[in-house]
């Protein structure tokens, strides 16, 4: 249920009273109800902004004495005799978003410990025990009672209408993580109006009913001999009556000639914030694979920078896969074409076919970009020159324990060196370098700028990569729920590709500039290093000097 239009809700003039219905009514162990209101005096008494049920059973929000009440009760065939959670951080005239979450056991009617949750403007106020909610055949009230309702001291039938205005209401008959409410709440002005409906970028066809109409489908190297990548209906769908299969075959192991992906261009604003996110089973975990990896990313307009990650699906503990939901969001750091994919590439442990399934493949407009101020100048990067052994730490893994895996201050400038292997994806999960956290601010955009200097034979003029980017862990809240998920922005790899159309042969000194644009105002892991998926087995000596990180003014 969802309003386009705010709607003023008065206990004197107006109150919207809708039928069960069996979508919300019929009972569930998972709940989840957003609503954004504002009230013009929240001591003007008891006013009801939603509620669902009677007194046997039902959720509720309201207002009572200047506070914020979240309830939920199953009496009825239940023992949840009710929780109430409230909040007085409410002001009169403002806009604000709430949140109502149930996360209870199916079949089970004992009250759990932590089961039942309140957020206010994308922040937990409060927790308490909850239950399985039975299926209620009574009304649901908008702005007011419909028959009856329990509030936290009596069950009670009367007119408790809002003195205010109701924007919109979302529920969900599903568990909102704290990540999804903070995006919520990161959508909605709450000084003004409630937040604006995601605009859907490639309505056309993100369920692939349409089989490959609007997608660009690419296969190299072995795996366009060996791999597929096909529209399905087989009623296996996660939505609507078909999905993608795609399969990477065991024989593709050099990483950047053997992948198989699905892509599309979109002309977006760095003025915005974008959401690209799909549902992606994996099809055979009984194989030898520790995990199937996803890869979803956006390419920047500069064609150079990207944000996005790799998602490992693994198996549960009966060895069974489930759709998943993969999602990042973005802001572009420029205006522009901006191409964003999802692809399977060589596999870090070992080798086998990887198969999986694609669905509702979306990329969306969230809303406005939001930019808190940096305010700093100069350069962000301490010891950037490397003129001093300090600031900067060391990242390295060598589960093959081969020789020559090296990071290193040579002559004032950072070495890092790769071995050569004749067996391509050996080093896949090897690399070594160096990093440094800096914090940095949602919405800003920054420049990072550094000298390169590679030694190759000038008779064997092959790709090197070099991975540079700013990842941001993941961010959890006191109470240990996840609030942001982790984050990879900047080139990720950097590429000298003397083969590569349009690429110079980069074997002497040059500078490079990156731009990237974080979403989250928090501390960032600078990396510079050299990793063996992507080099394909062959060695790699860089030194990298007079890094250079800034607010792009």
């Amino acid at each position: 249920m969802r309003s386009d239009k705010i709607k003023p809700l008065s206990h004197k003039d107006f109150r919207l009273l809708a039928y069960g219905n069996n979508i919300i009514n019929y009972g569930n162990a998972k709940r989840s109800i957003v609503v954004n209101f504002k009230v013009d005096d929240k001591n003007s008494g008891r006013q009801v902004i939603y509620e669902e049920g009677g007194g046997g059973r039902g959720l509720n929000i309201y207002l009572d004495s200047g506070q914020l009440y979240v309830g939920g009760w199953n009496k009825t065939g239940g023992n949840w005799d009710g929780t109430y959670l409230s909040t007085g951080n409410i002001d009169n005239g403002a806009w604000n978003q709430v949140v109502l979450t149930l996360n209870g056991t199916s079949g089970q009617s004992t009250p759990q410990n932590n089961a039942f949750k309140a957020y206010l403007n994308g922040t937990q106020f409060a927790q308490g025990v909850g239950s399985e909610l039975l299926e209620h055949l009574n009304g649901i009230g908008i702005g007011n009672i419909n028959g009856n309702t329990k509030f936290h001291d009596v069950v009670s039938s009367g007119d408790f209408g809002l003195n205010g205005s109701i924007g919109d209401i979302q529920i969900f008959n599903r568990l909102l993580n704290a990540t999804e409410i903070a995006t919520l709440a990161e959508g909605f002005d709450g000084n003004q109006t409630p937040p604006t409906t995601p605009i859907l970028l490639n309505p056309n066809n993100p369920g692939f009913e349409k089989g490959g109409q609007d997608w660009d489908f690419s296969k190299t190297g072995k795996a366009n001999t060996y791999g597929e990548i096909k529209v399905v209906e087989n009623g296996q769908s996660y939505s609507g009556q078909k999905q993608l299969y795609l399969k990477l075959p065991k024989q593709a192991i050099s990483n950047y000639d053997d992948q198989i992906s699905i892509e599309q261009e979109f002309s977006l604003s760095n003025q915005k914030r974008y959401a690209v996110e799909a549902h992606v089973k994996w099809l055979n975990p009984n194989n030898s694979l520790p995990s199937a990896i996803i890869s979803l990313w956006a390419r920047n307009p500069d064609q150079q920078t990207f944000s996005g990650k790799d998602f490992d699906i693994v198996a549960d503990a009966n060895g069974q896969t489930q759709y998943e939901r993969l999602r990042f969001e973005f802001t572009p750091n420029a205006t522009g074409t901006v191409r964003v994919w999802l692809g399977l590439f060589t596999h870090r442990d070992g080798s086998d076919d990887t198969e999986v399934y694609v669905d509702d493949f979306k990329i969306t407009e969230i809303g406005d970009a939001i930019v808190d101020n940096d305010p700093r100048t100069g350069n962000l990067i301490q010891n950037g020159d490397f003129a001093q052994n300090k600031d900067w730490y060391i990242t390295r893994n060598n589960p093959n324990n081969v020789s020559g895996l090296k990071q290193s201050i040579q002559a004032g400038k950072l070495r890092l060196e790769l071995p050569g292997t004749n067996i391509p994806d050996y080093l896949n999960n090897t690399w070594a370098g160096v990093y440094q956290t800096v914090k940095l601010y949602k919405g800003v955009t920054y420049e990072l700028s550094a000298d390169f200097d590679r030694d190759v034979p000038l008779n064997n003029q092959t790709r090197s990569v070099v991975n540079v980017f700013a990842y941001k862990p993941k961010t959890f809240s006191d109470t240990g729920e996840l609030l942001f998920d982790e984050e990879w922005i900047g080139p990720i790899d950097y590429d000298f590709n003397c083969n590569k159309p349009g690429n110079t042969c980069r074997n002497g000194n040059h500078r490079k500039t990156f731009t990237f644009t974080p979403t989250e105002t928090t501390d960032y892991i600078i990396n510079f290093r050299v990793f063996g998926w992507g080099n394909n087995g062959v060695p790699v000596k860089v030194n990298i000097d007079n890094v250079d990180l800034r607010v792009k003014r």
